[in-house]
């Protein structure tokens, strides 16, 4: 019973040649890392991972995708491919699908069946295009009990008076998409987000916080490869907003923006435009 609610499988390094038929019950995993192992081709055994929100087959030898098997993942947000030998025509078959999806896609060094000079000219393109682009600086994200908090307090001074471009959980989501992915695109086109924890928060109220809080972890803890992760995963800033707001364990790994002395009361906003400012120049 404990496998088959795991969220997070990180297979990497391990000499797989095919992708085993058992990862299909997994049907709560979120997380799904086989990168430099023997595989070539993605078949059919990803049917029925629903939930799943990243893959990564990067550094493999991957020749075949089933285009039906990765379209069926409804909820998938990131996919990693790249270093693989992928030809140019199902490379742009899955950019086609990555664009219609909103899917951040990685796909640089791949397209075997082309010559050198094209190969170099793909490449280019790949990797100008797998950069990560950002829509807002802050990804702002309460529980509904604190809206009129962030509506009155928070966005009067991340975007009137610093000039920021915020977005929020309740003002900017997508009419008709489904939840998890509406905040999922939130979260990675965000070069921030700011998490307002007041005293009476449950942080899995939050959309989105224990979610990024699970790909920050990951991609901290995913050996080799977790640089790749942190470029998709917004900076995490949480915020707790009384004095007397303890410290979730969710964010036992992260520094607070806090006012429980004088002290941070009176740096509490310097400290939060501090790291908003900060998080737009950070290349990882």
């Amino acid at each position: 019973m404990a496998a088959i609610s795991l969220r997070q499988l990180d297979l990497s390094y391990n000499k797989i040649n095919v992708i085993p038929e058992c990862i299909s019950s997994l049907k709560e995993l979120r997380f799904l890392v086989l990168k430099s192992n023997r595989l070539r081709r993605i078949g059919r055994e990803l049917a029925g991972l629903d939930n799943v929100q990243m893959l990564c087959f990067s550094e493999n030898t991957i020749t075949q995708v089933d285009m039906e098997s990765i379209r069926c993942i409804k909820n998938v947000r990131t996919l990693c491919l790249h270093s693989n030998r992928i030809p140019a025509n199902v490379v742009s078959n899955l950019r086609d699908m990555a664009s219609e999806r909103h899917i951040d896609i990685r796909l640089a060094e791949n397209c075997t069946d082309t010559s050198r000079k094209d190969f170099q000219e793909q490449l280019r393109k790949c990797l100008n295009m797998d950069k990560p682009t950002y829509e807002w600086d802050v990804f702002i994200t309460s529980t509904d009990e604190d809206e009129d908090l962030v509506e009155n307090q928070i966005l009067p001074k991340v975007e009137e008076e610093w000039g920021f471009k915020a977005c929020t959980n309740y003002r900017d989501y997508i009419p008709g998409m489904g939840k998890l992915a509406d905040i999922n695109i939130r979260m990675e086109k965000s070069k921030c987000m700011l998490i307002i924890i007041t005293s009476d928060t449950e942080v899995k109220k939050i959309p989105g916080a224990l979610e990024a809080t699970e790909m920050y972890s990951d991609a901290q803890t995913t050996g080799g490869g977790g640089h790749h992760f942190l470029r998709q995963t917004p900076k995490i800033i949480p915020v707790l907003w009384n004095k007397e707001t303890k410290e979730p364990m969710e964010f036992k790994t992260l520094t607070f923006v806090q006012r429980k002395t004088t002290h941070q009361e009176k740096y509490f906003w310097d400290q939060i435009h501090k790291s908003i400012k900060q998080s737009l120049y950070l290349i990882y």
